[in-house]
Formats: C-alpha cells, sequence, structure tokens
C-alpha cells in the first residue's frame, strides 16, 4: 500500500508525510527522526480509535508529544544533563513548526 493511500483525510498529516520524505532527501537525521516519531503517534492514535484522524485531532497529538518534551527537559535539566536538554529542546521546536501560531504561543 502506498503512502498516499494510506494518508488519506488530513492535510497535516499529508503535509507530515511530505516534509517527512524531504527531510529524508536532504539527510536530516533530526528532522528525519521527529516525524517519522510524530506519524507513528498518529497512527497508533488512529488505530486506538478505530477512526480517521482530522487535523484538529493530529493538533492535539502534537502538543501531547510537545508536553512530553517539556517534561524531559525538566527532568534532564533537574539531572544536571544538558546534552539531553539540547536533543530534547530540538525536537519541541520541530514539533511547534507544525502548530499554528496561537497554539505555539501558549505551549512554551
Amino acid at each position: 500500500m502506498s503512502t498516499e493511500n494510506r494518508l488519506q483525510g488530513s492535510t497535516l498529516q499529508l503535509k507530515l508525510s511530505e516534509d517527512l520524505k524531504q527531510s529524508l532527501k536532504a539527510g536530516k537525521k533530526m528532522r528525519t527522526s521527529v516525524l517519522r516519531m510524530l506519524l507513528s503517534a498518529i497512527n497508533y492514535s488512529k488505530i486506538a480509535r478505530q477512526i480517521e484522524l482530522n487535523d484538529s485531532d493530529i493538533l492535539g497529538i502534537i502538543q501531547k508529544e510537545i508536553k512530553q518534551r517539556q517534561e524531559s527537559i525538566d527532568a534532564f535539566t533537574k539531572g544536571n544533563r544538558p546534552d539531553l536538554v539540547a536533543g530534547e529542546e530540538a525536537e519541541k521546536a520541530i514539533l511547534k513548526e507544525y502548530l499554528p501560531e496561537q497554539l505555539s504561543g501558549k505551549i512554551s
């Protein structure tokens, strides 16, 4: 089954899939990893709910992933692990790119 057939229904999910292809071609390892993780979380949610997800559902998943990154940043900061904090902050920044302006301002 092709990627296009599996990703029908959400313009945001299609954009994520297309961005994944571009990051693979460009050799951007961090972006590729984050987009793969996000698409996996979207597919997991789709299977768990047994429905097609719309853009608002996907935005909720992105917000959840950003919140998880922030919790990890807080834990790594307390544990004095600046190397891990930097990685989580980079992932969080990539995820925030997919939120609308109003939502990305609410989540720091």
